[in-house]
């Protein structure tokens, strides 16, 4: 999962950026003046059927090994 969140955040900011959220706060959170060294991906509610296929679309994410190693399911 490690390996997954920081291929995730090493994407170029232009992808980070299609991490969108209607709430406030939520979704992708650029390093800035505040916190420097904090960058965060947001996935609202990945429990809701689809959430979190939504978020690994808005990131262009079609890697199996990516896509399988944040939701877990490996077709097992």
């Amino acid at each position: 999962m490690k390996a997954v969140s920081r291929s995730l955040l090493d994407l170029p900011v232009e992808i980070k950026m299609r991490n969108s959220n209607p709430v406030q706060g939520k979704g992708y959170t650029p390093p800035n003046m505040a916190s420097p060294f904090f960058e965060g991906l947001g996935c609202y509610d990945m429990a809701v059927p689809g959430n979190l296929d939504q978020f690994l679309d808005q990131l262009c994410v079609s890697d199996p090994h990516q896509r399988y190693g944040a939701t877990g399911d490996y077709g097992a």
